[in-house]
């Protein structure tokens, strides 16, 4: 069960760590201080308000959902302590739209280590934050990184259901060079319930120049626990940057089966620690501090599915996830790539499904109430939906094992969202803000 022990496993997304955490309703989601200053994004061309609203502390930024937001030209825009940056999905269930056609080096910063600064408390929640990067991944071959957002040594960050996406540095980076987040907190960043796609940066077109492409990065020294996410068309959907202190908690995420893009004849893993030796191109030496990898479905087979390029301090477990491949190992000759590789010790595995793939065998019933059924999966070890109102995104409903075959889908309580009966009892729909 990985370095914490017993976990609950079912049910609404909760986390139950040994520690007695309980991770409900999230760690920033209390409620804003009665005098809070409140700011609302309605139109199109509202930037300065919102670049202003952000920076002032404690503000709730509401945003319509209607609304495109150009911040092109715009970087490094300080996320100031307690702001809580929030889409309105009432109307718009996808959220607005901030984007842009530019490549800040960040848009997002959320604290910063360089000036020893952080924020903490901070929320952003459905929106959908697109940058600049072509759907091609080799568009971004010798460029320079571009970030959506940087979370510097920062506690209680919380960023969910939102999509995040064509960011050729990362997604969501977190870092922390004031030695504040590490395993007794990880979840003091919660990254969850997103849409993290098309994040590209391959290392050349043959090989062998700089690469990123993250969906989520922990470097220097950071943590965050990382859950119920759907990724796809990232260059490593999750990874950390080999510091020591680096590490994170991997829970319930579905991987599809595109990207990795390393170059044009080699395709990458999806889930690492690098190690910190650049004399072997970080594939030895120290590697982090602990990471736990469980209860994810792995879809991706373009290459291996989770590496461990060095040695952690303490360990990588990796445990009752659900993998399309079809070998465990990666071989010293074949297979090229397999479920699992690591460049030295200190990967730890156990209670892993090989083999498995049931994305296509699917079941439809209205799953978030707008009246159009919804395809329905059952991964093996989560169940997850095809929401239309989201336009197509996938939702995570619930863990468990059972299979497809034997749910039965159907609105048991008439509150217009269906769940899903299994043997001996319903699952009770939570809805898409749970």
């Amino acid at each position: 069960m990985g370095f914490f022990g017993h976990r609950r496993s079912t049910l609404g997304g909760a986390v139950a760590f040994a520690f007695g955490l309980l991770l409900g309703g999230g760690p920033a989601a209390s409620a804003a201080p009665a005098a809070a200053p409140a700011f609302f994004i309605t139109s199109d061309s509202q930037q300065d308000l919102f670049v202003q609203a952000i920076d002032t502390p404690d503000a709730v930024v509401r945003i319509a959902g209607n609304v495109d937001l150009d911040l092109t030209g715009r970087e490094d825009l300080p996320v100031a302590p307690g702001v809580q940056i929030l889409g309105d999905r009432s109307q718009r269930p996808q959220g607005p739209r901030l984007f842009t056609t530019s490549f800040p080096r960040i848009l997002f910063r959320v604290g910063n280590d360089g000036d020893g600064t952080h924020s903490d408390n901070v929320r952003i929640s459905g929106i959908r934050l697109q940058g600049a990067e072509s759907d091609d991944p080799y568009s971004a071959v010798g460029t320079s990184d571009s970030d959506g957002i940087r979370v510097d040594s920062s506690l209680n960050v919380e960023i969910d259901h939102s999509e995040i996406d064509h960011w050729r540095g990362s997604a969501v980076n977190i870092q922390d060079g004031q030695n504040r987040i590490g395993l007794w907190n990880a979840q003091d960043v919660w990254v969850h319930d997103n849409y993290i796609h098309h994040n590209q940066h391959p290392t050349g077109t043959i090989c062998c120049g700089h690469g990123a492409g993250y969906g989520v990065v922990t470097a220097h020294g950071a943590y965050a626990l990382i859950e119920r996410n759907v990724f796809d068309y990232n260059r490593h959907a999750i990874t950390g940057d080999g510091s020591a202190g680096d590490g994170y908690l991997a829970y319930r995420n579905l991987i599809w089966g595109g990207g990795g893009d390393n170059s044009r004849v080699w395709h990458t893993h999806e889930i690492d620690m690098h190690g910190n030796d650049s004399s072997c191109s970080y594939e030895c030496g120290s590697a982090g501090e602990y990471m736990d990898v469980e209860y994810n479905t792995v879809w991706y087979t373009n290459g291996t599915g989770v590496k461990l390029r060095g040695t952690p301090s303490i360990g990588m477990t990796v445990s009752h996830n659900v993998f399309r491949h079809s070998s465990l190992w990666v071989g010293s000759i074949l297979p090229i790539h397999a479920a699992l590789d690591q460049t030295e010790t200190g990967l730890h595995q156990s209670a892993n499904t090989l083999d498995s793939y049931t994305g296509g065998q699917r079941k439809y019933c209205d799953f978030d109430g707008d009246g159009v059924d919804d395809a329905f999966i059952a991964t093996g070890i989560t169940w997850w939906y095809q929401s239309s109102s989201l336009g197509g995104r996938w939702s995570y409903l619930n863990q468990s094992a059972t299979r497809l075959s034997d749910l039965t889908l159907g609105d048991v309580n008439n509150d217009g969202l269906c769940d899903v009966g299994y043997p001996g009892g319903v699952f009770v729909n939570p809805g898409q803000n749970a």
